[in-house]
């Protein structure tokens, strides 16, 4: 017998709060058809209604589309005639009170003055022979070529007539069609509405165009299951194109993107991980002596989100379950970890409240685990113990392959010491620094270099290595002294060098240049030595407003990726 040894971290709590209202959102069936032209649906997850399979539903070439609806334009379509089979394709069925939505696209290319309907809700989500259905879609003709669509909760019984809209529709044009199944408890009052073109991407409306009550005389049914897709008997039923069909418990995911990116299951070897919840994304899996590998499957919440397995290949190991909704955007990882046995490792820190350690807690025997050590503000790491021995002196520790439980101690020593931290400018009259001086081990500082006229800063540096490039300067969790090198370049206004490559067009409002390589530093000053204008554009062109300023000499400094540039500029107004 398999066990399961669930392990989860305390972020999963925290968001299976919020789990309920999220899934709410979950498409539960979509088909944008997108299958190639001409095989029947039952080669594509349909299956056949009851016996009939004469004039199988196919496949057509013609997708569907609508204005801002998720499933417009892809695919194909399915094409359904005035008689022959009808299919229908399951998905996880609802049996809770709550809203079910169905919407899809639809172009009747020919109807009848006596209605059918060609779509609705099943009850099971398997059974060939089960036939409640409910929220069928109705469509007749005017005897001309306008139609009206209409629904009805359940069978119609003479002289019951379905609640159709007004004859306003056309043949040959698509539509968007809604349909809303109310579930509430006690029988008979579910109810069903039907909105007609509705705006993709806007609220639910308040009012449908057609609205149809309970008017069954027996029990509510079990719940839904699946979308049912009918041809129907010749001399009433309409042929129709059928696209872009899609079940949710939301109006916002039935006409829109899900971002949804959660599971509905997780199995390991056929069994459901014990624990599982769609917002917990961590287990340990105990495997059997001797087992060398697992078969994870799994089942996204969302039937429009994407998933990618990565299995374990070997024992012990991890698999990965990496889930994709349907926007693209968001993103929900699983990790399993696979062991023969699992391992506690305990961390505590001494003394209490000197610092943090991340990592720990339960841990596949056989696997590596890394500890990692933090002190806060006054201390500083000094060695990891187990059982009165030093097992490690620095921040971070390994242990190469967990075979025992372990119990650490993370010990941290107050620290008294005063760290300095010098900062000097390169060249010396490049420019001034403010902010170095003492600082108390764990604390932060911060520089700020100043440029002098003429110098341009560069960068920040400590022992040659380039610390950053902005004129402020943060160093945090001080533990050392530092000496820190602020560096600046010098523009040379005298001595003009290679003028090629870049063009210069001064105007009354801008000045314009632009370089054949990358112009790196740019800098106008005025003839005192003021500066007028300073950027780095990283670019080969550039625009610079000089609509405020007074008539005059200017110099221009342009330093380029292969070249350094100094030209006088006269601007005239």
């Amino acid at each position: 017998m398999k066990q399961f040894i669930r392990f989860f971290s305390g972020l999963a709590l925290i968001c299976l709060f919020g789990a309920v209202g999220q899934l709410n959102g979950q498409v539960l069936l979509y088909d944008n058809f997108n299958y190639p032209a001409g095989e029947f649906l039952t080669d594509h997850n349909w299956l056949q209604q009851q016996t009939t399979a004469t004039f199988p539903i196919a496949v057509g070439t013609e997708n569907l589309s609508y204005s801002g609806y998720v499933g417009s334009g892809i695919g194909n379509s399915a094409v359904l005639g005035i008689e022959g089979q009808d299919v229908f394709r399951g998905f996880t069925k609802q049996t809770l009170p709550g809203n079910l939505y169905m919407s899809f696209m639809v172009k009747v290319t020919a109807a009848t003055a006596t209605g059918d309907y060609f779509i609705a809700f099943k009850e099971s989500s398997t059974s060939t022979t089960n036939s409640n259905y409910r929220g069928r879609v109705w469509v007749k003709s005017d005897g001309g070529s306008n139609i009206a669509f209409g629904i009805t909760k359940g069978a119609m019984t003479s002289p019951m007539v379905p609640n159709y809209s007004g004859t306003t529709y056309a043949l040959n044009t698509t539509y968007l069609l809604v349909v809303k199944y109310i579930r509430l408890d006690g029988d008979p009052n579910d109810s069903v509405k039907l909105f007609i073109n509705p705006v993709a991407g806007s609220p639910e409306p308040s009012s449908a165009a057609v609205i149809n009550p309970d008017i069954d005389s027996g029990t509510d049914l079990t719940g839904l299951g699946s979308v049912l897709l009918r041809q129907g008997t010749n001399g009433s039923s309409p042929t129709v194109i059928v696209d872009g069909v899609r079940v949710s418990k939301s109006w916002q995911t039935a006409l829109n993107v899900s971002d949804i990116s959660t599971l509905s299951d997780l199995k390991v070897d056929g069994t459901t991980i014990y624990g599982f919840s769609p917002t917990i994304f961590n287990y340990n899996d105990t495997v059997p002596s001797g087992q060398t590998s697992v078969l994870l499957t799994s089942a996204t919440s969302c039937a429009a989100a994407t998933s990618t397995t990565n299995a374990a290949t070997s024992i012990p190991g991890i698999s990965t379950i990496q889930v994709t909704a349907e926007t693209g955007t968001s993103t929900s990882t699983y990790t399993v970890t696979h062991a023969y046995e699992f391992f506690m490792i305990s961390v505590s820190i001494a003394p209490a409240s000197s610092g943090a350690v991340s990592g720990g807690g339960v841990v596949g025997g056989g696997l590596p685990t890394t500890l990692t050590a933090s002190p806060n503000a006054g201390y500083i790491f000094e060695n990891w113990t187990e059982n009165g021995n030093i097992i490690g002196t620095t921040p971070v520790l390994t242990i190469p392959a967990v075979l025992g439980n372990h119990d650490i101690v993370c010990h941290f020593v107050a620290s008294s010491n005063t760290f300095t931290v010098t900062a000097m400018p390169n060249p010396v009259d490049g420019g001034t620094i403010t902010g170095s001086g003492n600082v108390t081990s764990g604390g932060n500082i911060t520089l700020t270099a100043t440029e002098n006229p003429g110098f341009i800063f560069d960068n920040w540096t400590e022992s040659g290595n380039v610390l950053g490039s902005n004129q402020s300067l943060t160093l945090t969790n001080v533990q050392a002294n530092h000496s820190i090198v602020a560096n600046f370049h010098y523009v040379d206004f005298i001595n003009d060098q290679v003028k090629t490559g870049i063009n210069v067009i001064a105007g009354t409002e801008s000045i314009s240049l632009r370089s054949s390589s990358v112009i790196l530093d740019l800098c106008i000053y005025s003839m005192d030595g003021r500066v007028a204008y300073k950027a780095r554009p990283n670019t080969n062109s550039v625009i610079v407003p000089s609509g405020t300023w007074m008539s005059g000499t200017y110099i221009l400094k342009a330093r380029a990726s292969d070249r350094v540039f100094t030209q006088k500029v006269i601007i005239i107004k």
